[in-house]
């Protein structure tokens, strides 16, 4: 249970500073455009950044397949070498990020065909 909650804890943490982060860099878009001043060259740079790279889904798409694998690995050999039930239950689980995966697989694979 608290490895999951430690997940769900870095997870959390994560997504709150990339929040902070782009509230800061708006903020500052903002305050700029209402004193009528120029916008600073940093913060377009950082507007460009944080837009979202070609091939996110397909790189997203690949690590969930990767960590599918992985976890359906664990499962078998835990299932081998202890109790067939817990491993079966590793294995099952390991269809959630596996199939998710295959979604962003996917969807990156459609994204890079349209023009």
């Amino acid at each position: 249970m608290a490895v999951m909650a430690s997940f769900v804890v870095i997870v959390a943490l994560v997504l709150n500073f990339q929040l902070r982060n782009k509230r800061l860099v708006m903020e500052a878009i903002r305050l700029s455009i209402e004193k009528n001043e120029a916008v600073n060259p940093l913060l377009v740079e950082a507007i460009a950044r944080s837009a979202r790279a070609t091939g996110g889904d397909l790189r997203r798409g690949c690590i969930l397949f990767a960590l599918a694998l992985a976890a359906l690995v664990f499962g078998y050999m835990f299932g081998v070498l202890t109790n067939p039930r817990v491993g079966a239950a590793a294995m099952g689980l390991a269809a959630f990020p596996g199939f998710l995966g295959l979604a962003f697989i996917g969807f990156g694979l459609f994204e890079r065909k349209r023009p």
